[in-house]
C-alpha cells in the first residue's frame, strides 16, 4: 500500500533522521551519543529500505518513536552539552526542532479541527448505518403487529398461518430487541461525532477471543485509556488489527466514542464498559487525557 501522502512523509522522516545522525556525529562520541546515533541510524536504515512499502516503513519509524519516549531512556531527556549556554540553547533548539520534523513526518497530524461529521465519509456511514439500525427496528416491530393479528384472527389456523405467526413472532422479538439496540448505537455515535472533533491517536490493539481492544497512547507511550470495541465476530480485526499503530477517535476518551481509520470512512462505537475487565497488561494508566 502506498500513496504520494506517505511516500512524502516517509521522505521527510528520512531526511529529518539524516540531519539528526549528523549534528551527532559532530558531537564527541561518548557512549550516550552513540546510543541514540545508533538508533536512528535504524531508523534511517528502516526509512531507506528498498523491501518495505511505504506504510511498513511509516508504521516501522512509528514504532521507534514510541521506542524512544519510553523505557529507562527517553529521548525527551538527551540534550547536548557545550561550555557556552547560549551556544548549548541554539544547539539543542536546533537537535528539538530536527526531532519534531521527525516526529511530525511520521505521526499522521490531527485532522481538522470542525466536529467529525463534517466529513463526508463519516456523515455516509453514519447515514447508512441509520437506515440498517432503523430498517431493522421496523421490521421487527411490524412482524410483532403481524404475529398479534395472526393469533388474534386465527381460530383454527392451518399449518401455513401457524408457521408464519410464529416465524412472525421469533422475527418480531429479535428484530425488535436488537434494532433497538441498534438504533441506540446510532445515536450514540452521532452524538460523539456532531459533538467531537477528529483527533489521531497512536493506539495498541488487542484481539482475540470475544473482545477487541484498543488502547489510546499518550506521548510517553503509556495507555490514556483503553476502550472496548463494539463490533460484530466477522467484523473483527476489519477496522484495526495488530498492525495497526495510529486510529481516529472522537468522543471522550474516558467514556465512549468512535474509532475510525484515518479519513473517517469506517465507524466502530468504543467505550469502557462497566463489568467487563481489559487484558491486565492494558490497564496501566498515567493522567494524560490528551493526544500526543
Amino acid at each position: 500500500m502506498s500513496s504520494p501522502h506517505l511516500s512524502e512523509r516517509r521522505k521527510q522522516a528520512a531526511k529529518a533522521a539524516s540531519r539528526i545522525i549528523a549534528m551527532l556525529d559532530d558531537e564527541r562520541q561518548t557512549n550516550e551519543i552513540l546510543l541514540w546515533r545508533n538508533r536512528f541510524l535504524d531508523i534511517s536504515d528502516l526509512l531507506a529500505s528498498t523491501e518495505l512499502t511505504d506504510i511498513e516503513a511509516v508504521q516501522g519509524a512509528v514504532e521507534h518513536l514510541r521506542r524512544l519516549s519510553t523505557g529507562g531512556r527517553s529521548v525527551a531527556d538527551f540534550y547536548l552539552v557545550r561550555t557556552d549556554l547560549d551556544e548549548q540553547r541554539r544547539l539543542n533548539t536546533a537537535f528539538g526542532a530536527e526531532l519534531d520534523k521527525f516526529r511530525n513526518a511520521v505521526i499522521e497530524p490531527d485532522p481538522a479541527p470542525m466536529p467529525a461529521i463534517d466529513f463526508p465519509a463519516a456523515r455516509a456511514n453514519l447515514r447508512a448505518s441509520a437506515f440498517r439500525a432503523w430498517l431493522l427496528l421496523l421490521a421487527g416491530i411490524g412482524s410483532a403487529v403481524l404475529a398479534v393479528f395472526l393469533i388474534d384472527r386465527s381460530v383454527n389456523p392451518d399449518f401455513l398461518i401457524s408457521i408464519t405467526t410464529q416465524l412472525s413472532g421469533v422475527f418480531g422479538i429479535l428484530g425488535t430487541v436488537f434494532g433497538a439496540a441498534a438504533v441506540w448505537l446510532h445515536h450514540r455515535k452521532s452524538r460523539s461525532l456532531r459533538r467531537h472533533p477528529w483527533t489521531a491517536w497512536p493506539i495498541t490493539y488487542i484481539g482475540g477471543g470475544r473482545y477487541e481492544w484498543v488502547a489510546l497512547l499518550g506521548p510517553t507511550g503509556k495507555p490514556v485509556t483503553v476502550l472496548l470495541l463494539s463490533t460484530w465476530p466477522h467484523q473483527r480485526g476489519k477496522l484495526i488489527n495488530h498492525t495497526t499503530m495510529q486510529a481516529w477517535f472522537a468522543g471522550d476518551p474516558l467514556r465512549y466514542g468512535v474509532i475510525s481509520r484515518p479519513g473517517g470512512s469506517d465507524l466502530r462505537y468504543a467505550y469502557i464498559p462497566r463489568h467487563t475487565i481489559p487484558p491486565r497488561f492494558l490497564l496501566a494508566r498515567n493522567d494524560e487525557t490528551t493526544p500526543p
